[in-house]
């Protein structure tokens, strides 16, 4: 069959072929034939011929035939596809013979003699010819033309491609083979699964291992007549591109989106939601028919003011797009009043379905509506890309990107990144609020017990000077009863201290009471509304969550036990006490005498027995009226003093002790600040795995594409954090946060490496050393009074709280807001704020970068 023959066959095979690979071994003389029968005419409706020359290595596959590589070429450039195949090389013995006719005939005829014609000569001669993969290695690598235009394929096939490199002896050299080439000769699926990195490689592996991601193209291979065009099981090469050699080129750097292998073109499959047509009613400036539109739609070609622009408006407009309309250098918003005078209306059809209209004069949309399509036009991408660092604008279409690029059953019904951002983080939202409630709560209880301790000194003075007191106020009672009662004085006091004992007990029971009264009101109100209210929320998702009623049971909140029982329990049993103490009421005629009642037993006795037994031994000890009111002041006075030096005894231990509940509170609050960090360090982890689908399209991508990286990183902001504590600093007090900057500093010395760099315990152990290193200088330079001073606690409120947010974020709170609203100076004094909110102050986890590399980002109080 003759070429030009062989080029007519295929201009007639459905579907049609533009792109012809002409195939011969070692030289590009079949190549040049066929580009003559070509340009006579033959093969008309095929678009281009690029030479493919296929070579020999020097390795034998399974089974024992020659491996064999390709080379091919753009046809403009055959002269030096040409150059670089003579530099290619084969020794017989003694001579070396190079990649051209007329030393391959050479070679030959050492095998079919020195008179063998010259065509089968040179048959021989191609047939003994084999490349050593090292000489094809340096010519390519040494020649500036082949390293950039050739494109070099293998076939992955077992009798005559690298599948035949069984023996562990070839893996080397099969791995080097593989990564040299550009393209694998394959139709097989799960070959385009693994080169693509689908199959048993990461596409990172695949690149790590062979250099890039590989296109499998495919074929017919044909030996005979009927099979040209026409491969096996209408395996079909798809090229997405012009009919050109640079469109494989193209191949090599997308792969996964330029080459497809079937019956039929994968653009074809995409019948639906695919513009075809549009055009303009009542505007004499658009011509009256309809503009077809490529499927493909890359590109509006046209000289400059041609109106290009004008065009691609008009479609987005048609199409439904708010771009146009938005966008004040856009056609349509800059001619809008020529526009809205004539009622001009754009319509654009649709491959399948009905077309769809809007006037060019406005656009008007329910809330609800969703753009059918996305029209970025280059002023969108010129706002997006000329201003420094990353506008809300960019970091939305960013998100918008990383969003899609979720498959669709990881979305878990939202429709937006922020939406679904929202859902994801819900759980450490909440833990990371209950947290930093927490650190306020404890920071609260370790500034408490440290003014306790402070206390111990001022206590124990109080102390000893109520003593004193005490014993003076006994020494003239007793010196009041001895020098003017008849009888027993001794009696008297004692029967009275009883009675105070007893009245104390009383007032004791009476406030029990009460406060079991108050418990129960609020368990009334836990019952009826706090718990009711989490009990809904709880339930907000039931629908979704899919639990049955029988299972929803298992979340109902009461209390443990029946506390109502409890505290009428309680209640009882104290109002029965109270009854005892104060006794039932009796004449003072009717109540005996308790002469013979040991001084022991008195504190034993009803109220009303031991009141009316003290106005018997005061009626029989003659005092007077008046000395009778002094002795009943004294002796409340006494019982004062009693009550308050029984009070101080108690603060004394318990500021004795607050040493040992501070070292727990500070552990406690050091827990929950490491706790918080790591809920932190969780929502990081949420927004790696919600850009991983991103990140693996970019690791997937080649040329510029695969320079694009996806990274979470966390930036700390030292300033922002020492700002908020300056203003509870004066910087003009000697000392070490003199002068605005010094907080700043020591932050950037001894806290930002375990920010930015620790995990949850680094940052909690640093923290806390800044604390306590520091807490006596904070105090100093506190913006209170100088008697004040002494109060002034630093709180792991200012130190403890990080949250996430996004660079982009306009949304400001005060420097000292935290989940509350707090001042910053409080009865115990200044306080650090730790801001538990989402701003893009302080610690972030910084999202997009601006070197194409995309960086969440978070915040630190």
């Amino acid at each position: 069959m003759t070429v030009a023959a062989a080029l007519d066959a295929l201009a007639q095979r459905a579907p049609s072929i533009e792109v012809v690979g002409v195939t011969d071994y070692c030289t590009t003389d079949l190549f040049r034939a066929a580009q003559q029968a070509w340009e006579a005419g033959h093969g008309s409706g095929i678009a281009t011929l690029f030479p493919n020359v296929e070579l020999r290595l020097n390795v034998g596959v399974h089974g024992g035939g020659p491996l064999n590589i390709h080379l091919l070429s753009d046809p403009a450039h055959i002269d030096e596809l040409d150059r670089v195949l003579k530099q290619l090389e084969f020794r017989d013995g003694t001579r070396t013979y190079r990649c051209e006719r007329s030393e391959l005939a050479d070679l030959g005829r050492r095998s079919v003699g020195s008179d063998a014609p010259e065509t089968a000569a040179f048959a021989e001669g191609v047939n003994q010819f084999k490349v050593s993969v090292d000489k094809l290695e340096e010519v390519v690598r040494n020649d500036a033309w082949a390293s950039s235009h050739l494109i070099i394929g293998v076939a992955a096939r077992q009798h005559d491609g690298t599948s035949g490199l069984r023996d562990s002896g070839f893996e080397t050299t099969r791995a080097r083979i593989e990564r040299m080439a550009h393209v694998m000769f394959t139709s097989n699926a799960r070959d385009a699964a693994y080169w693509l990195g689908r199959g048993s490689l990461s596409p990172a592996d695949v690149r790590e291992r062979y250099g890039a991601l590989k296109p499998c193209l495919h074929g017919s291979d044909a030996h005979r007549a009927s099979q040209l065009g026409a491969p096996d099981g209408e395996r079909y090469c798809w090229i997405k591109g012009d009919a050109t050699f640079d469109a494989l080129q193209m191949a090599r750097f997308a792969p996964e989106w330029r080459v497809s292998i079937g019956p039929e073109s994968p653009a074809a499959r995409q019948t639906t939601r695919r513009l075809s047509a549009v055009n303009v009613a009542q505007a004499p400036w658009f011509r009256a028919e309809k503009v077809p539109l490529n499927p493909g739609l890359v590109a509006v070609i046209g000289a400059r003011g041609s109106g290009k622009t004008a065009l691609a408006d008009v479609i987005a407009a048609a199409a439904g797009s708010e771009e146009p309309f938005l966008n004040d250098r856009s056609f349509v918003s800059r001619a809008n009043r020529p526009l809205s005078v004539a009622g001009a209306v754009a319509t654009a059809t649709w491959t399948a379905g009905d077309p769809s209209s809007a006037s060019l004069a406005t656009f008007e949309h329910p809330g609800w509506y969703v753009e059918p399509v996305r029209y970025l036009s280059q002023q969108f991408v010129d706002q997006l890309c000329s201003a420094e660092g990353v506008t809300e604008a960019l970091l939305h279409e960013i998100e918008r990107v990383v969003f899609e690029a979720l498959p669709p059953d990881r979305r878990q019904g939202a429709s937006s990144f922020d939406e679904l951002l929202d859902i994801r983080l819900s759980a450490t939202g909440a833990e990371r609020t209950a947290l930093a409630e927490a650190i306020l709560t404890t920071s609260g209880e370790i500034t408490a017990q440290r003014l306790l301790r402070d206390e111990l000194p001022t206590l124990i003075t109080s102390q000893q000077r109520l003593e004193a007191e005490l014993q003076t106020k006994r020494k003239s009672l007793a010196e009041l009863t001895g020098s003017t009662m008849r009888g027993d004085p001794a009696r008297l006091l004692a029967v009275t201290r009883a009675l105070e004992q007893r009245e104390v007990e009383a007032q004791e029971l009476d406030r029990r009471i009460t406060a079991l009264h108050t418990l129960e009101s609020k368990v009334n109100n836990i019952r009826q509304f706090e718990l009711l209210e989490i009990q809904r929320a709880l339930t907000l998702d039931r629908q979704l969550l899919r639990l049955s009623d029988e299972e929803w049971t298992a979340f109902d909140l009461v209390f443990a036990g029946n506390v109502d029982a409890v505290l009428s329990g309680a209640v009882e049993r104290a109002r029965a006490a109270v009854d005892e103490v104060r006794g039932k009421a009796q004449d003072d005629e009717v109540v005996a005498p308790l002469d013979d009642l040991a001084i022991e037993e008195l504190p034993k006795m009803p109220l009303t027995i031991l009141r009316a037994e003290v106005r018997r031994l005061q009626q029989l000890s003659g005092l007077d009226q008046g000395r009778a009111h002094q002795l009943s002041q004294l002796q409340t006075q006494e019982s004062e003093l009693q009550r308050q030096l029984a009070q101080l005894n108690q603060r004394v231990l318990d500021s004795r002790g607050a040493d040992e509940r501070i070292r727990e509170l500070v552990a406690r609050r050091r827990d929950h600040y490491s706790a918080y960090f790591t809920a932190l360090l969780r929502e990081e982890e949420e927004l790696r795995q919600m850009y991983e689908p991103l990140s693996a399209l970019l690791d997937s991508g080649a040329g510029n594409v695969a320079k694009l990286r996806l990274s979470i990183m966390r930036v700390v902001d030292c300033a922002a954090w020492a700002a908020a504590g300056d203003e509870l600093l004066d910087a003009r007090r000697s000392g070490l946060f003199r002068g605005r900057g010094a907080l700043e500093s020591l932050a950037r010395e001894e806290l930002l490496d375990a920010w930015e760099h620790g995990d949850a315990n680094d940052a909690a152990a640093a923290i806390e050393r800044f604390e306590q290193a520091h807490r006596s200088e904070i105090r100093e330079a506190a913006r209170v009074d100088q008697g004040e001073r002494h109060n002034c606690q630093l709180s792991a409120r200012n130190l403890g709280a990080i949250s996430i947010s996004r660079v982009g974020e306009t949304r400001r709170t005060p420097a000292t807001c935290s989940t509350r609203s707090v001042s910053s100076r409080t009865i115990n004094g200044p306080r650090f704020a730790l801001n538990c909110r989402r701003s893009r102050s302080l610690l972030t986890f910084r999202r997009w970068t601006t070197s194409a590399a995309v960086t969440p980002s978070c915040s630190l109080a």
